[in-house]
């Protein structure tokens, strides 16, 4: 996903993820990096940076699924006032580096 690529503030912007394999999670939000809040604004030419996913170390602990379909993949949602939401789907492998690709 990209920034604010429109002329205009985008207001109350909030960003959930979701992991959709057999031993999924519902949709939460995640926290913005910067500010630590659930919602934020973001100005034209700009962008923000939201853990999605925190995952423990090491990554393959006991009673864990072996395997990417176990937990992934991972839908991203970002939201905002008067703009239609915008989902994307990552594939999610926590046995790989990076864990999370398109």
């Amino acid at each position: 996903m990209s920034g604010n690529v429109s002329q205009r503030t985008l207001r109350n912007v909030k960003v959930t993820a979701e992991l959709v394999g057999i031993v999924g999670n519902r949709p939460k939000d995640v926290y913005f990096d910067k500010t630590g809040t659930r919602v934020a604004d973001i100005n034209p030419g700009c962008s923000e940076l939201v853990r999605v996913l925190w995952w423990p170390h090491p990554p393959r602990q006991a009673g864990m699924l072996v395997g990417r379909t176990g937990y992934g993949p991972l839908i991203i949602t970002a939201s905002a006032e008067d703009v239609p939401a915008t989902k994307k789907r990552f594939e999610f492998d926590y046995d790989k580096a990076p864990m999370i690709w398109e």
